[in-house]
């Protein structure tokens, strides 16, 4: 009995601990998903935005945010596999 508590108790702890590294992330990506959003040549250190047609350019900021969106989400959906919330 006591080592299955003991088994539980180390696994919670590390359920916990990989909750707040995900939180981070999901709160990392927040903040560069509303960065670029706000301003995406600041973040064109390639010079992709730059040197892309108009329309090229428009592809390559909806997919830059695109991308994003689903890391969050997929933050998200780890943090609500592990019970904490988010």
């Amino acid at each position: 009995m006591a080592l299955r508590l003991a088994a539980a108790l180390r696994l919670a702890s590390r359920a916990v601990g990989k909750t707040k590294g995900l939180q981070k992330q999901l709160r990392s990506h927040r903040k560069k998903l509303g960065d670029y959003r706000a301003n995406p040549d600041k973040f064109d250190n390639k010079g992709f935005l730059k040197s892309a047609s108009p329309e090229g350019r428009q592809k390559i900021i909806e997919g830059r945010i695109r991308n994003l969106e689903k890391q969050i989400d997929n933050f998200q959906k780890q943090i609500d596999q592990l019970g904490g919330g988010g």
